[in-house]
């Protein structure tokens, strides 16, 4: 059977992408790290604690931690392709709030919404790639 240049170029974007959703959670939170420490965050945000500034770094963590917890439920219900682009659409929504938010407490919401969806993706796509390796 020929294989066409077109499909080994989608074959090599899709599994590119795939294997940037375990990449998310650990960019998201060194991005987060330098985003606190710059001079134009203390200006939007005045007055915020190190304890906020902790919390605000580790709720991805632990709303990741819930998706990784259902994510094999959405997975069996739903396949593993939707829970995938459910998961990116979740961390796409919560970093666009992220970008727009101007109070902490929506930057807080949007984190833990990034999250959730960075949750469901780093469990559900090696799940993934490991079945589809057999």
């Amino acid at each position: 059977m020929p294989q066409h240049k077109g499909s080994l170029i989608v074959l090599y974007g899709a599994a590119t992408l795939a294997a940037l959703g375990g990449f998310i959670i650990g960019f998201d939170t060194g991005a987060i790290s330098g985003i606190l420490a710059m001079p134009q965050f203390n200006e939007a945000f005045p007055g915020i604690t190190s304890a906020q500034q902790g919390f605000l770094v580790s709720t991805i963590l632990f709303t990741s931690f819930v998706g990784c917890l259902i994510s094999g439920w959405l997975a069996d219900i739903f396949s593993r392709k939707r829970s995938i682009i459910f998961g990116a659409l979740l961390f796409a929504v919560g970093a666009a709030l992220e970008t727009v938010g101007i109070t902490i407490v929506v930057l807080f919401v949007a984190r833990a919404v990034a999250g959730f969806g960075a949750g469901i993706m780093s469990n559900v796509i090696p799940m993934c790639k490991f079945i589809n390796f057999f």
